[in-house]
């Protein structure tokens, strides 16, 4: 059975389209459960290790975990980040595409068309890694110090 036709485009290569958005999408969810996990674990593993010290910010003397835990967790944020940035422009390219496929056939259904909605849904997976980087980045030169 052929594929059904709307105008001018191929409906099923419009499909395959959304479909690539969503599972771009749902990488994009996988990827930062990977990341919080990730963080929690290396903060726990820091925190507990660190637990019996007294209450100076861990550093090489006081806690042998340090430094590798907060290089661990900024080398993760970095990874996941760029992990992140890489669906995005993914995302994008097939939203692009997918443009011009509606401007070929007005009558395809459009996905995403509120670009605020969008900037403010995309915030927290592109703003998460950096806070984090932030967060170990001041833990790491604080117990340099």
């Amino acid at each position: 059975m052929p594929a059904p036709q709307t105008g001018t485009v191929d409906f099923s290569s419009y499909k395959a389209i959304r479909d690539e958005i969503a599972h771009e999408d749902n990488l994009m969810g996988t990827r930062l459960s990977w990341f919080f996990a990730s963080q929690a674990f290396l903060l726990s593993a820091l925190a507990i290790a660190h637990s019996s010290k007294d209450n100076a910010i861990p550093n090489v003397r006081n806690d042998y975990y340090y430094p590798l835990v907060p290089v661990l967790a900024i080398a993760s944020c970095i990874l996941i980040l760029l992990g992140i940035i890489g669906g995005a422009v993914a995302i994008r390219r097939w939203r692009r595409l997918l443009a011009q496929m509606i401007r070929q056939d007005p009558s395809l259904p459009a996905i995403g068309r509120d670009g605020w909605i969008m900037r403010f849904g995309w915030s927290a997976p592109l703003l998460m890694p950096l806070i984090f980087f932030l967060a170990w980045a001041y833990l790491l030169v604080a117990g340099m110090v």
